[in-house]
């Protein structure tokens, strides 16, 4: 089953902000997760579910997981995994994804996005 696409940032591009925000406005769905968090893993299976696949960075894979933590959370003012971004929002993390995914329009939406 294919959960995510998990991507890896270039080592020798230290600017995370201007990085995140332009992967946040490169990619309909966008998430920031930890390879060991459960929420997260919540998170991947629920957009499994829709058929979806999110532009997913694991922060912990990352050669400076401090450094894009750190930017991610200061974009985000959320400090927990998982951090989604849909249409270049910040939703929050599994709760926000929930609540988007109770509203039917929302859903059709979403499966638009793919």
């Amino acid at each position: 089953m294919k959960l995510s696409l998990a991507f890896r940032f270039l080592s020798t591009n230290k600017d995370y902000p201007s990085l995140i925000t332009q992967q946040v406005k490169s990619n309909p769905i966008v998430m920031y997760s930890r390879t060991n968090c459960q929420q997260c893993n919540k998170a991947k299976l629920l957009f499994s579910e829709y058929k979806l696949t999110p532009y997913t960075i694991e922060i912990d894979q990352q050669e400076d997981a401090t450094s894009l933590r750190e930017a991610v959370e200061s974009l985000t003012k959320q400090k927990r995994t998982p951090m989604i971004f849909i249409k270049g929002e910040s939703i929050g993390g599994l709760g926000g994804l929930k609540n988007m995914l109770k509203n039917k329009q929302i859903q059709a939406d979403l499966q638009n996005l793919k």
